[in-house]
Formats: C-alpha cells, structure tokens, sequence
C-alpha cells in the first residue's frame, strides 16, 4: 500500500525556544546557568534526554518533571499554549528536545572546568534545566528568518537540516548503519593487499574481529534501553554473547582535557564542532559502568565514524607502501560507487537491462581534455536509458553548525547543485550526459538521441537527503537544462533523488516491475500534487518495508 496516493501534508517540525516561552525576559546563558551544577547531574540529564525523549514531543515533558514539581510543568504549559495560539506556523508539531539537546548540553559541560557538587536544590536543578534547554533549541535553530525571498524548499529543508540531521528514527539509521558496515568490511576481506592490512589493523585497534565490532554496536543500542543507556562494564545483561567489552573500552570519551566548544573556522580541527569529540568517543567511562549517552553517534560508530576513524588506523601499519593511498577514495568510489552501488542496483535490475560501470565505460572510449567524463552507471533498454550519478557528500561539520542559510546553500551548490560556469557537479553532470545524448555526442554507450533517459542522483548519506532538499534539487535541475538549451522534450523524464537505501530496501519490488514503473509512479504523484520537496526516496518510503525480511536476509553473517 502507498500512503502517498492521496496528497502528503508536510508537517513542519518545530522546535520550542526560550524566546517561544519567555518573551518578557532577555535570552539567558546557557554556560552561567550550567556553572551552577555538577559534570555527573548534567551527564545524568543529558542522558536522559536521549533514552526515554529522543524527539521528544513537547506534552512529553511533563515527564521532566518530578512529582514534587508539577507546579513547574504546568507553568510551562501555560506559557506554551498561550505560544501555539498565537502562532503563525500551520501544520506544526511542536517538540522540547531532539537528540542533539543532549549533546549540547554535553559539549558545554566538557567546555567548562568541572564541578563535583550541585549549587543549587533539585527543584531549582529542574527549572534551570528545562529553561537551558530552550536556551539550546534557540541557538541551534537555523537563521533562514533574516534571508529575504527564501522558498519553501530551502525553508523545509534547512528546517531538518537544523534537527535531524543525526537521524530521527533509530531503527532506521541501525539498519542504514549495519548494511552499510557489513558491506564495506566484506569488500575490505576481498580486495588487495593494502586493504586487508587497514582491516587487520582496524582489528587489532579494536581487539575483535569487524564482525564481532558491528554486532557489538548494534546490539548495545536495544540491551541499553532497559538499563537507562548504562551497561555494567561486566556486560553481564549480555546473555547472548553479542557484545566485546574491548569495543567500549575503545572507544571512551577522554575526560582529563576541557574541550573547546566550537571551532573558529572550517579549517579548525581543535574545536568540539560538530561534536567532533563525541563521534569519535560516544562513551563514558563512570567507574563500573559505561555509559551510551548518544544513541545516534554510538550507532553511527559501525559506518558514519569510519570516514573519520580509519585515517588514524591507516597510520598505525608500520610502512607506508603497506598502508591505503587515500580513505576518501577507498570510501567514496572504491567502495560507496563501485561496491555499493552497482551491487545494489544490479540486485534491484530485472534481465531486460543491460549494465555499464564506469570502467566498462571508461574501457570503451578515451575522455579528451575538457570532455565530460563517464557517468557512474548506465542501464540501458529497449526502451529507455537510466543514468546514475553517486555523491557520497557530507555537509562540512562548521557550515552546518552556523545554522546559516547562504553558507549550507553555497556548501550544497559547491558538492552537488553546481552553478554557472561551475555546472559539472552531480546536477550538472547528469544534464551534461543528457545534452550530449540529445546531441548525439555521447560516447560511453549506444543511446539514441531520442531514447527516454531517467537521470538519478543518489546520495549515499540518508541525512543528506532530508525532505526539502529535493526541492532545490529540482529547481537547480530545470535551471541547469535551460543554461544548456536542451531541447524539452519528453523523453527528458524528471530527476529522480534517492539514496542506496531506496535500493537495498525495494530491490525485490524494482526486480519484479523494473525502475521505470516506480520512477513513472513517482513522476504522476508528482505532475498531480507539486510536492517537490519529496525526493523519490520519499515516495518509496511509502510502500510497507519488512525489516524482518532484511534482518533474515543478513542473519549470521556477522
């Protein structure tokens, strides 16, 4: 069944801010209120917040609360209707916290010298709290009011840029990080020589094996929810044997130094932006316990981290000939492109295609000086051609914590939108290829001029392709194919925007009806309800997916 069959309603989520509640007071500091209690309180709240909260819808926090403080919670709820009537957003879901709430209040708390004692008694602690809390969602919002003429797209997307940007749904990102994970490590295990070295080391460093590493990780998240994110470091809730201690103890946040909170620029690596410290060490040590104070980073430690993680290892094999040449492209085209992708889409591709990677393609016909070069993948039909472009971006962790509008803009336009003489990023590159095969100047396969040809640009990071970026994405592509003055024909079939999971998740449906049948379903949903702020991935959300089926798919392999 498809939900989306009947228009989809975009609901705004809001975050509620100091401001929204107490407009009568001026803003208060966040670093002077949390000065007042101790490193173990905060880490308790913080912890908190990302157990039983999450998203947190804002009725939750009565929750927040103790008993004893009622009083407090209904004052809060006074203030926050009297907000809702009066505001000017429709189709609002209003929330208290996120899961990066947590995290601020973290990186705070390691920005200042620490305290052992409470100043202040636990009824005031609560107010303070909550109140900080606010403070946060205020600084954390994205500064899109002071930019004039800015379009529903960029207001969606920057929307959940600001907020979910770790990911909202868990399960989610657990099997995003798992397949992912499982795939690049087998692809490490049968390559050469230098990459079977990086997965030696990368075992040695952690003292198991990856399969043992992952399963450790995504095992660790359900276990520690009926422990309130605190593991006895005897792992003794560990039953099945599914957990190495050594992981955890691997991966402890070093508490002995203050941390800078933010970086000054986007060259600055000394800083806490991005929570560059808590991805690396989404652990803390409290004396018999660990403690798992951020369910997405401690997830994201199975593949997001590794990006980062793995040119520290790569240093640790004692000669250099023996070490990988470069990460970013071991990630990125090695394995994301060449591994990921064509596995995925050869899986999810019915008989009638027929498959050319890029160094079939590459094999084919030798790029001149200023030629665009090969797409990442062709399909191609009898009746129509599908090309694909693979960006496996990730947003500069300083831009993305300016909140700012013009500097996430130019960030997108630099990776994947392209513009002006500049048009030969992801966008650009797939209206390149449609020009030339327009022209009948395309040489990397047979195409008619003619032919039907679907564009597709996959992102391999699902929390870049947050809704509303589809939108931009949209907009940047009709613009790009009006700079090239190609001819609008309908054979021209609009963009489709997915990411790897679209295919990992619905291979079976794409192999039964074929990528044209969904890609046509999607592009009539569209013609008739404009949401341009859904990508196709979007869309394909909407079709029931068994997680049961995937989970069975992988059991035992790792």
């Amino acid at each position: 069944m498809n939900k989306y069959m009947s228009p989809y309603k975009y609901r705004i989520h809001l975050y509620v801010t100091f401001k929204d509640l107490f407009p009568e007071e001026p803003e208060i500091n966040v670093k002077d209120i949390l000065s007042h209690y101790s490193r173990k309180s905060l880490i308790n709240v913080a912890l908190a917040l990302d157990t039983y909260y999450g998203e947190g819808e804002f009725e939750k926090c009565i929750h927040f609360f103790s008993e004893r403080n009622k009083g407090q919670y209904q004052e809060i709820m006074r203030r926050f209707h009297v907000f809702k009537s009066q505001s000017i957003y429709p189709n609002t879901d209003f929330f208290f916290c996120s899961f990066i709430s947590g995290l601020e209040l973290l990186r705070y708390t390691y920005s200042m010298p620490e305290k052992i004692s409470d100043d202040e008694s636990y009824s005031k602690f609560e107010w303070d709290l909550f109140r900080a809390i606010l403070q946060i969602n205020q600084q954390t919002i994205c500064k899109f009011h002071a930019v004039e003429g800015i379009k529903k797209y960029e207001l969606i997307y920057l929307n959940n840029l600001c907020y979910v940007d770790l990911g909202k749904d868990l399960k989610e990102l657990a099997i995003q990080q798992y397949v992912y994970a499982y795939h690049f490590f087998k692809y490490l295990e049968s390559s050469n020589i230098q990459n079977k070295n990086l997965l030696n080391a990368f075992e040695t460093h952690y003292g198991t094996s990856w399969k043992r590493y992952v399963l450790t990780l995504i095992s660790a998240r359900t276990i520690s929810i009926g422990h309130a994110g605190r593991l006895k470091k005897t792992l003794e809730c560990d039953i099945d044997n599914l957990m190495e201690k050594s992981v955890y103890d691997h991966m402890i946040l070093d508490t002995s130094k203050e941390m800078k909170y933010a970086s000054s620029s986007k060259e600055d690596r000394e800083g806490n932006s991005d929570y560059r410290y808590f991805r690396e060490s989404p652990v803390i040590d409290d004396g018999d316990s660990y403690i798992l104070y951020s369910s997405p980073l401690f997830l994201g430690k199975a593949y997001n981290s590794l990006y980062f993680d793995l040119p520290k290892i790569n240093k640790e094999i004692p000669e250099k000939k023996n070490r990988v040449g470069s990460i970013k492209d071991l990630i990125t085209t090695d394995f994301v492109q060449n591994t990921l992708l064509y596995r995925y889409v050869k899986e999810s591709s019915h008989s009638g295609y027929e498959m050319y990677t890029e160094a079939r393609m590459e094999a084919l016909y030798d790029k001149k000086e200023n030629e665009l070069g090969a797409p990442d993948l062709v399909l191609i039909s009898h009746r129509h051609a599908i090309l694909f472009e693979c960006k496996d971006i990730r947003l500069n962790g300083w831009v993305k914590e300016q909140k700012n509008y013009n500097l996430i803009i130019q960030e997108l336009k630099e990776k994947i939108l392209g513009a002006g003489r500049d048009d030969h990023k992801g966008v650009g590159q797939l209206t390149g290829h449609l020009q030339n095969i327009r022209n009948n100047n395309f040489h990397w396969a047979s195409i008619g001029s003619g032919k039907k040809v679907y564009p597709v640009l996959v992102l391999s990071d699902p929390n870049v392709n947050q809704e509303g970026l589809n939108g931009i994405i949209w907009n940047s592509y009709l613009k790009s194919l009006k700079n090239k003055t190609i001819r609008r024909l309908a054979a021209n079939r609009p963009l489709i925007v997915m990411t790897p999971m679209t295919l990992i998740k619905h291979a079976k449906r794409f192999r039964q009806k074929g990528f044209a049948y969904y890609f046509e379903m999607y592009n009539r949903y569209m013609a008739k309800n404009r949401q341009y702020e859904l990508s196709f991935e979007h869309y394909m959300n909407s079709y029931r997916f068994d997680r049961q089926d995937l989970i069975t798919k992988y059991k035992g392999t790792t």
